[in-house]
């Protein structure tokens, strides 16, 4: 099922309209902060609510793949405290890895023990892995190391 977004609020969405179409066999719920191809957040309270309210019954899971391009901060904060609040994150966009196909996903401990069980033990390539320490290195994201000496 879906809840458009919301054209007159400026491609906001409806947290009453979606709470309202959760019906007891809902158990995920997908967002995509920020939005494609809007480039809009949606309200970071809003979402909190809708993972306070759901809570012990369905996922809320938040695709975070553009938030490097946003004003606003990653919902990572959030998660420790919101065990129903899953972060979906890429480094095709930021990192310009689109060809690696890799992703990471941020939630609480016991969801991703549950998906560990069912996810492939090898679903990297060694070549991908190594890719991607290369451009998370300090120096290709535009990070000097300091070390301090006393």
């Amino acid at each position: 099922m879906e809840v458009p977004l919301q054209a007159d609020s400026g491609w906001g969405f409806d947290p009453q309209a979606l709470r309202e179409r959760c019906d007891p066999a809902v158990r995920l719920i997908f967002l995509c902060s920020p939005n494609n191809p809007t480039g809009n957040r949606l309200d970071t309270e809003a979402i909190l609510k809708l993972t306070r309210e759901l809570e012990g019954r369905a996922l809320v899971v938040v695709d975070e793949a553009y938030v490097e391009f946003a004003a606003a901060v990653s919902l990572t904060g959030s998660v420790i405290e919101r065990p129903g609040l899953v972060l979906l994150r890429t480094l095709s966009k930021a990192h310009g890895l689109a060809g690696a196909r890799c992703g990471a996903l941020i939630g609480h401990a016991d969801v991703v023990a549950l998906l560990r069980k069912v996810i492939q033990p090898y679903a990297l390539t060694q070549l991908t892995i190594e890719a991607v320490f290369r451009s998370l290195e300090p120096s290709a994201v535009g990070v000097t190391p300091k070390v301090t000496v006393e």
